[in-house]
């Protein structure tokens, strides 16, 4: 069984799925568990593009989502997902080669709740740069980034998993459900850094 389950909610992304999955699979390689210990799926959004089949010959489980959501895609990975930790990052995203090995030491014992990383842009734009303040307002509420989030399994069936009635921000408000989940049990929230994810494109 692997233990970290990497949910990609993707829609016609062939383009970006490779450069994120080359990291992917550096940071598996690079696993203390051995790289059989992370499973990656891939949701795939209704794509119009070759993202699923390209997916699947990178050796993905591939999910097929008809709602155009991007909540609805993350919970259809997370639902086939076998792994007793849930992450979940953006197909336009790469990965830090120690992301897998900083999400274990990070839940390791039951005092964390959720972890997040932050995110570092490949270029920039007047609209990256009002999106960004917004989610950096927004994330402030949480005391996380929203760059690459994770969680035990049970965790987000726990919080009733994201809420595909949202079209956006749908990640802000599951981590608020999963921050209002620890503080009831006395667990805190846990922000990895920098070096855990970068070169977040958008």
């Amino acid at each position: 069984m692997p233990r970290i389950s990497l949910v990609i909610p993707a829609f016609d992304k062939q383009e970006y799925l490779p450069p994120l999955l080359d990291s992917v699979h550096l940071a598996r390689r690079q696993y203390a568990r051995g790289s059989n210990g992370i499973e990656i799926i891939v949701a795939d959004n209704a794509s119009t593009d070759g993202t699923a089949e390209l997916a699947r010959t990178r050796g993905c489980c591939v999910v097929q989502v008809e709602k155009r959501v991007i909540a609805a895609a993350r919970n259809a990975g997370a639902q086939v997902a076998t792994g007793e930790i849930l992450a979940f990052v953006d197909a336009e995203s790469q990965i830090h080669p120690d992301t897998f090995n900083a999400i274990e030491r990070t839940m390791a014992s039951n005092h964390v709740v959720v972890g997040a990383t932050g995110v570092r842009f490949s270029r920039t734009s007047p609209g990256i740069a009002i999106a960004t303040l917004v989610a950096i307002t927004l994330f402030h509420l949480t005391g996380l980034d929203g760059a690459f989030i994770f969680c035990r399994h049970a965790d987000w069936q726990a919080v009733g998993a994201y809420n595909e009635d949202l079209l956006w921000l749908e990640d802000a408000e599951f981590l608020i459900a999963l921050k209002r989940l620890g503080r009831a049990r006395g667990q805190s929230l846990s922000a990895c850094g920098k070096g855990t994810c970068d070169d977040v494109r958008a």
